[in-house]
């Protein structure tokens, strides 16, 4: 197995690593994402969820992997509940680097529970992985951490957002 399938390999783990108990497979994750594509798929009679079809990674990771999309429900960036740019539609958000700080079970009643998130998007130019770029196996991890952080303050006036816990990614 080559160095970059091995890459992959790690990256599907992470992503399923990641998941939030109680929750489906389609569920957001922490992390950073870029929307490939949206569609829309029938679940149960006269229902249709927005899927996007995504590249993911962990925040603390300098480089999505190119060729590795997952699929991810659309519907939980949009909860009232949420914390992030709602006003941007999903189809506005392709191609835009997404980051997710927060992700967590939030139960509404005692017959309903949503996946709260907390999400933004940043003008940064992601990096990639491919089969043609050789994997940069030792670089540094927390880049993208100072990119967040540094847009925050930037778009609070110089003034951290206190919702963005980012000591959560110092594990």
């Amino acid at each position: 197995m080559t160095i970059y399938n091995l890459l992959k390999e790690r990256r599907k783990q992470e992503f399923a690593n990641a998941a939030i108990p109680g929750t489906g497979k389609l569920a957001p994750r922490k992390g950073a994402y870029i929307f490939k594509s949206i569609r829309y798929e029938e679940r149960g009679l006269n229902s249709q969820v927005k899927i996007a079809k995504c590249l993911w990674k962990p925040i603390r990771e300098k480089d999505f992997i190119e060729d590795l999309e997952f699929d991810v429900a659309v519907q939980s960036f949009y909860h009232k509940e949420s914390i992030g740019k709602k006003h941007l539609t999903p189809h506005e958000l392709i191609d835009q680097l997404i980051y997710v700080t927060e992700a967590a079970i939030m139960i509404l009643n005692s017959e309903t529970k949503i996946l709260k998130l907390s999400w933004g998007v940043i003008a940064l130019e992601p990096t990639y992985l491919s089969k043609t770029i050789k994997p940069a196996l030792f670089s540094q991890p927390g880049i993208f951490l100072n990119d967040i952080a540094a847009h925050e303050a930037n778009l609070l006036g110089g003034i951290q957002d206190p919702e963005i816990d980012f000591d959560l990614f110092d594990e």
